[in-house]
């Protein structure tokens, strides 16, 4: 990889690795943030710089300042949109900001999904203001979803038309603008995320979780597992899935994460689809002996090519554990003792009294072994 500049939008805790992996690779790295108390902000090997990375013109007033030959966003929304803006301006492979778009918007992904043999959508309605047409078209249970939030905010099961009413108030808080409400059938079956790479419009599979996922209401995610067994058995049912997805939505370069679900038939349904890694899923990664996820994406996007040699299954158990319950850190204590716990990160605040989705979260903590981890996964 040849010497290069590069701004990653974002210097919160999940940005970490991957400027570690840039920086092992002699990547000179500057941090933009908004928030001059960012986790990253004093990192001594790369350059901070008190700047909202949302403010397009000042990013690319830097990037033309400082030479920047690379513009990321590891794992943040808002920074996938203005380097997929500025993309062309500042010369580096990016996908464009409709796809871009295309990805963060869930009403966009159900319509990309239409006409696709492999990966099929929720049947779902648009809220548009009457519950009849709602509960004339579709059956309890239900999960309403703002279309443009990700985290699961907004997001919640029904089991009757109270609860429906409730849902829809509360979620119509958290839509974004341009965004619409989804009223959808509920899916069963074993929920998981994918994660790829591509390049030049080809996709490859690098890793699956088995996400534990607490039930309705909320589905709040609680244990992320990574395993040969998981990775081996799914592989070959959401590949093709995967692939058709992709080149549907119009995916050309670096990450998705793809959410979805597979049932006892192996119909593969998706949840949703990012054009970005998934939060948290490098050091998983890592954990459990998969290929180093970042050196892949910054090959990617660098070089316009990766080896596909590379990709492997993964060698050990890895599990990642979201902490929004108070007794969650016993499985620290647990690991600690087994020597199975690896790395464990707490934000300066404590659990809530009612966590509501996955960014009520007050730690993660990452737990690898040669042996089954699931013991040490949180129960839903």
């Amino acid at each position: 990889m040849s010497k290069s500049t590069i701004a990653v939008l974002g210097g919160s805790f999940l940005q970490s690795d991957l400027v570690d992996t840039a920086l092992d690779y002699g990547l000179e790295v500057h941090i933009l943030d908004g928030n001059a108390n960012c986790f990253l902000r004093n990192h001594e090997k790369c350059t901070f710089h008190h700047i909202n990375f949302s403010d397009e013109n000042k990013v690319v007033e830097f990037c033309k300042k400082h030479n920047i030959d690379f513009v990321y966003a590891p794992c943040n929304e808002v920074g996938n949109v203005i380097s997929s803006r500025i993309a062309a301006s500042i010369g580096f492979q990016y996908n464009t900001e409709e796809v871009v778009h295309r990805t963060i918007d869930k009403g966009e992904q159900r319509k990309s999904c239409v006409g696709l043999a492999k990966m099929r959508s929720p049947k779902n309605m648009v809220y548009s203001g009457s519950m009849d047409a709602i509960t004339s078209s579709l059956s309890f249970p239900m999960v309403v979803k703002p279309s443009n939030t990700s985290a699961g905010r907004g997001i919640t099961g029904v089991e009757n038309r109270d609860e429906l009413r409730q849902a829809i108030t509360e979620a119509e808080q958290h839509i974004r603008e341009g965004g619409i409400l989804l009223i959808e059938e509920l899916i069963r079956g074993k929920q998981l995320s994918v994660e790829t790479i591509s390049v030049n419009g080809k996709h490859y599979v690098v890793g699956i979780t088995h996400e534990i996922v607490e039930g309705e209401p909320l589905f709040i995610e609680r244990c992320h597992y990574m395993n040969a067994d998981i990775h081996n058995t799914y592989k070959p049912v959401v590949e093709p899935a995967v692939i058709e997805l992709l080149d549907a939505l119009g995916v050309q370069w670096g990450p998705c994460h793809i959410e979805l679900k597979v049932n006892e038939l192996n119909d593969v349904t998706l949840i949703e689809v990012a054009s970005r890694m998934g939060g948290l899923r490098d050091r998983l990664m890592q954990m459990a002996g998969y290929p180093n996820y970042n050196e892949l994406i910054l090959e990617a996007y660098l070089t316009g090519k990766i080896d596909p040699s590379k990709l492997h299954p993964p060698t050990h158990h890895g599990l990642l554990n979201s902490m929004t319950r108070v007794d969650d850190l016993h499985k620290v204590v647990f690991g600690k003792r087994d020597h199975t716990f690896h790395s464990l990160f707490l934000y300066d605040r404590g659990p809530v009294y009612n966590p509501q989705n996955i960014m009520d979260a007050f730690g993660y903590a990452y737990f690898t072994s040669e042996k089954p981890l699931i013991e040490y996964g949180l129960n839903p």
